[in-house]
């Protein structure tokens, strides 16, 4: 019975966490990559790049998939683990992190954001993860399409841009 109570406490106060702060506790939650976006047969070729890399559960409850992607050198329209990666600096690790913890806000066309404020010492950063919750028409799959982006604003707004090496480091 007390922990039924606990888990019930808990709930109440992930859903009360106002949008874009982080949940007390700080774990990063994998799930298991939705079905078909694991299946190695189905992502090969063209598809590659829409093949679940890692699924992570928000404080919602709601499952986000990081997909591999594509660079902004590797062709058109950049999108998933190797842009967030490559061209803007945020490691798996980090993306994973930030949709664990950070209740998102709304953005527009059904996307999410999820934004934290990261500081070490003096410096410091606003790690943006941008989440689209419709599919894509190019995946081969019908589920929410995931991760579009991830990048770096400095305190107080700012141009998108490549995070700085610490905060993939730490």
């Amino acid at each position: 019975m007390t922990i039924r109570i606990l888990l019930v406490l808990v709930g109440i106060a992930v859903a009360m966490t106002p949008a874009g702060a982080a949940v007390p506790g700080g774990v990063t939650r994998y799930v298991p990559c939705p079905v078909p976006t694991d299946d190695p047969g189905r992502y090969a070729g063209q598809n590659a790049p829409f093949r679940c890399h890692s699924a992570i559960a928000d404080p919602n409850g709601l499952v986000v998939i990081l997909r591999e992607g594509r660079a902004a050198a590797a062709g058109p329209g950049p999108f998933g683990r190797q842009h967030a990666a490559v061209d803007r600096g945020v490691s798996d690790e980090v993306i994973a992190r930030v949709v664990s913890n950070v209740v998102p806000a709304a953005g527009e066309q059904r996307r999410l954001h999820y934004v934290e404020d990261v500081r070490i010492g003096e410096d410091a950063a606003e790690i943006w993860v941008v989440v689209d919750r419709a599919p894509s028409w190019k995946a081969p799959d019908t589920r929410p399409f995931g991760v579009i982006t991830a990048f770096c604003r400095s305190e107080g707004g700012g141009e998108p841009a490549r995070c700085p090496s610490w905060v993939s480091a730490g």
